[in-house]
């Protein structure tokens, strides 16, 4: 099944779809040990993590000189998603010039 969609609060069709306030908002917490991450389609590297508690954060990962990293950017809803999507750009700009983000 390739749907691009949440279905309702408890079932997620996909891990990759093109992240919204609402679809956010309604991703369940994870029930395992680890945290549940699903990645935006229209930011690459974009993702949004939940945990156990429903707590749910934005992080970017990505390459620097051929080690994965990630930064965190901030907890939703504190900022939303085009908040996020705008610190991610801005983020990506910065590597692409060479800058080292956790320097």
């Amino acid at each position: 099944m390739t749907s691009n969609n949440i279905t309702n609060s408890t079932t997620i069709t996909t891990k990759k779809f093109k992240f919204t306030n609402a679809n956010l908002k309604s991703l369940p917490a994870n029930s395992s040990s680890t945290e549940l991450e699903v990645s935006d389609t229209e930011i690459i590297g974009l993702k949004c993590l939940s945990g156990k508690t429903g707590n749910k954060r934005f992080l970017l990962r990505y390459k620097f000189n051929g080690r994965k990293c990630s930064i965190t950017i901030g907890r939703f809803p504190d900022i939303d998603i085009n908040q996020a999507r705008k610190v991610a750009r801005k983020y990506k700009d910065m590597i692409a010039d060479g800058i080292d983000l956790k320097a």
